[in-house]
């Protein structure tokens, strides 16, 4: 078995629990700001790709303007309930451990969403070689877009040599279009 030299680590709900807390903010949104009922169950199944893709999935249209006016509102909402999330300890020590080379930290979400939750949690960003976030790619998780940027940092190493974690069904699509092994963790 040949050991794996670099671990990409998706971070919501991965490294970070927070998936719960941003559906419960969208939820209240888009009932107070858009008029729109789904339910937490429905949001939490589909918020892995995107507001945008639960809002298709339900055939719900939404004018930009208030889309945006909706997306401020959820992240005002959200920083009020950071204190919510919590940190994988198991994985954050794994991490910390030295086992792997280089460690790549990959997350749909904002890198200003990603950065606030790494201060509250005490995730020092020296242990990661690179952190991505949506704000750094054309297109989000399942796209490849992120391992992309990985591989073109990484020229030495082979597909074989990275290990890829993360929590949901979009991450198991990730990792198999970049051809790569995979692990789901639930904490």
């Amino acid at each position: 078995m040949n050991p794996k030299k670099c671990l990409i680590s998706d971070f919501d709900d991965t490294l970070v629990k927070t998936v719960p807390v941003h559906a419960r903010c969208w939820q209240q949104t888009l009932e107070n700001i858009g008029g729109v009922s789904i339910s937490w169950e429905n949001i939490m199944q589909n918020i892995n790709h995107s507001i945008e893709y639960v809002l298709d999935i339900h055939n719900i249209k939404v004018k930009q303007d208030l889309f945006e006016r909706m997306k401020e509102h959820k992240k005002k909402i959200f920083d009020t309930r950071l204190h919510e999330t919590e940190l994988n300890w198991f994985l954050w020590s794994v991490m910390q451990s030295g086992l792997f080379e280089k460690i790549y930290l990959i997350s749909n979400s904002s890198r200003e969403n990603v950065l606030k939750l790494m201060a509250l949690h005490g995730i020092e960003y020296r242990v990661f070689t690179r952190i991505i976030t949506r704000d750094d790619v054309k297109h989000r998780k399942p796209a490849p877009d992120m391992g992309h940027l990985i591989f073109n940092q990484n020229p030495e190493y082979q597909l074989a040599d990275y290990l890829y974690i993360g929590d949901a069904p979009v991450d198991i699509e990730f990792a198999k279009g970049l051809q790569i092994d995979w692990q789901l963790v639930h904490f």
